[in-house]
């Protein structure tokens, strides 16, 4: 399988001046981290505000003086890489470090693990606090102990990393597992646990290429659950058509970021270990973010992913929506994401930020680095940056330099870690695996496999009523349904109404197992009522024992039209369609009526 003439031009080496243009950013985003931890707890405060130029710190306020266990494992690897690439010494990494385990190791926990958000009060000899809700999640600790492990193979031998060793035992990741008794059949890491409603949440880590993959990786090399939470994820395919007519296949994110589909592997390496799937696979989303960085941007500014919407100073969901299994509303730039990508493509990477620094000159400062996120239109850039977002630019950053210095980078001392616990040959067969599954060979192979498909025959018939149920999340929402039509003519009315945030609500047909293997798409007609009301998209959802195998998100007019959903890859069965509703994708209509008639596989 040899690279295609862009993935040679992605991955070709810098200039002199490119490598200066980063060793200045990289002055500036140490200044701009290092800012945001507390002289107190020398852990780093979530928020910070730089509406002034440079970073100020708001003690006084919860929202800028919480920290998480992300933000603290990404100011453990911020120590690290600001030793390796000279701007702390050794004894200053390793005093600094010291002082934020000893935090850490009094902090209030649930089963050993760290809550969601605690309050830094900024007052020396003071344990932070559990603030906002007690909420235990479990990818944040997932990220924590990653960060610890590489700091315990980076201070290996030493009073620091033994300690370290006996806080990690005490972490037992069953509990978002075996104990969750939401999904027990689901086999999946669950997102997190609700210690004061004593309840786990209704999602689980079902998707493969979201930075979950690396809490499941870690709770698989404890042997603390079983390796269904990494295979039983979701691979779906996706494929994106450029503004040329490409179509790129990915195996697709949850919202379609590049930080879901990259940040994981700036740690695990599976990019390194398993290039024909990981690296593959990045590369592609990484050249999708570019393109649509075009459709969205006359600059063609790209890197789509979540954070605070320009101006507005609110937190919001983003991503590329062609290839997301859920859509948000977001369409700006988030900075840190593009850093993510040097690993992929350097070069550009590096136009992408100094077109951003052209579209708005201010978007960068000396004092604190690049700013989170920005219009692509309009050139309007954040008041505020997030350790979160700072941390991951430095992560990305100072591995691309040392590995162009022939230094170790965070994923090597990980992999250090993993063999001084005799973890690194399974977790090694774990990742290479990925190159033989169905979902990342389907990235080099032709979209038509030139199957020969039967006729289309009908899914819906005349005594199927029964088997069409309503659903609804718990946010407040309502699903309802109708069939009308004479014989062989019926169509199912779908009433709905998601107007609150967060909300979905869609109709389910239930089916005995389908054999899949003769068909290759799935139809079906479709139109919405302009009286009522008329979502902007919807999405057909196909499932086999609970677990999504394919989803399309369809545009709705006022007139029929014939749509064709892919059938998957992988697995070869079926026993549920369902259309479902989301807050986030119906647009201005958040109630309406759509009709579907005449579904069938061919």
């Amino acid at each position: 399988m040899e690279e295609t003439q862009e993935e040679k031009k992605m991955g070709c080496a810098i200039s002199p001046d490119d490598l200066d243009y980063l060793k200045a950013i990289e002055k500036a985003t140490f200044s701009g981290f290092f800012k945001m931890l507390d002289p107190a707890t020398f852990l780093p405060v979530d928020i910070a505000s730089v509406a002034k130029g440079d970073i100020r710190r708001i003690p006084s306020s919860d929202q800028y003086s919480k920290t998480s266990p992300t933000n603290i494992g990404l100011g453990l690897l911020f120590l690290i890489l600001a030793r390796d690439r000279g701007f702390l010494s050794r004894n200053e990494a390793y005093e600094h470090a010291l002082q934020m385990f000893g935090v850490v190791e009094l902090l209030d926990t649930c089963s050993g693990f760290n809550y969601n958000w605690y309050y830094l009060s900024g007052k020396s000899g003071k344990v932070p606090e559990i603030t906002y809700n007690r909420f235990v999640s479990s990818v944040d600790n997932g990220n924590l102990d990653a960060a610890l492990m590489v700091l315990a193979a980076y201070f290996s031998g030493s009073v620091l990393s033994e300690r370290i060793e006996r806080f990690l035992k005490k972490r037992d990741y069953h509990f978002f597992f075996d104990e969750n008794p939401k999904n027990p059949k689901g086999q999946m890491m669950n997102l997190g646990y609700d210690a004061e409603k004593q309840t786990y949440s209704d999602a689980d880590y079902s998707i493969f290429n979201t930075e979950g993959r690396m809490l499941a990786l870690i709770a698989i090399l404890k042997s603390q659950v079983s390796e269904s939470a990494w295979k039983k994820q979701s691979r779906i395919v996706r494929r994106y058509v450029t503004l040329d007519g490409e179509r790129i296949p990915v195996v697709a994110p949850w919202g379609g970021s590049l930080f879901e589909g990259l940040f994981a592997d700036t740690i695990i390496g599976g990019n390194r270990i398993a290039p024909m799937a990981f690296q593959k696979n990045a590369i592609n989303l990484v050249r999708i973010h570019q393109d649509q960085g075009r459709r969205v941007s006359e600059r063609g500014i790209w890197g789509f992913s979540n954070g605070e919407v320009p101006g507005e100073d609110r937190y919001e969901m983003n991503g590329v929506k062609e290839i997301a299994y859920s859509r948000f509303p977001g369409e700006f730039v988030t900075i840190y994401s593009s850093f993510l990508a040097l690993e992929y493509d350097p070069n550009g990477v590096i136009e992408n930020l100094k077109g951003i620094e052209t579209l708005n000159p201010k978007s960068f400062n000396p004092n604190f680095g690049f700013v989170d996120s920005i219009d692509p239109k309009s050139g309007a850039i954040n008041r505020n940056v997030l350790s979160l977002d700072k941390g991951m630019e430095w992560l990305a950053l100072g591995n691309f330099l040392n590995r162009m210095d022939g230094k170790k980078e965070i994923l090597d001392y990980f992999q250090d870690y993993l063999k001084s616990r005799h973890w690194d040959c399974k977790a090694e067969k774990l990742l290479k695996e990925e190159e033989e599954h169905p979902s990342f060979r389907a990235l080099f192979e032709p979209e038509d496999s030139g199957k020969a498909f039967r006729e289309a025959f009908p899914v819906f018939i005349l005594g199927l009523e029964r088997e069409i149920r309503a659903f609804k999340g718990e946010v407040k929402a309502k699903a309802d349904f109708e069939i009308v039509g004479s014989e062989g003519s019926k169509t199912i009315c779908m009433i709905y109404d998601v107007r609150e945030v967060h909300s979905f609500a869609g109709i389910s047909i239930h089916l005995h197992a389908l054999n899949l293997e003769p068909f290759g798409r799935f139809t079906f007609e479709l139109k919405g009522n302009k009286e009522l009301g008329i979502p902007k998209t919807f999405k057909v959802e196909l499932k086999w024992k609970g677990e999504l195998i394919q989803f399309e998100h369809l545009p709705v007019t006022e007139e029929w039209q014939t749509v064709i959903v892919p059938c998957p890859l992988t697995p070869c069965r079926l026993d549920e369609i369902a259309f479902v509703f989301e807050n986030a994708s119906v647009g201005e209509d958040g109630g309406g009526e759509v009709f579907i008639r005449s579904p069938a596989f061919g």
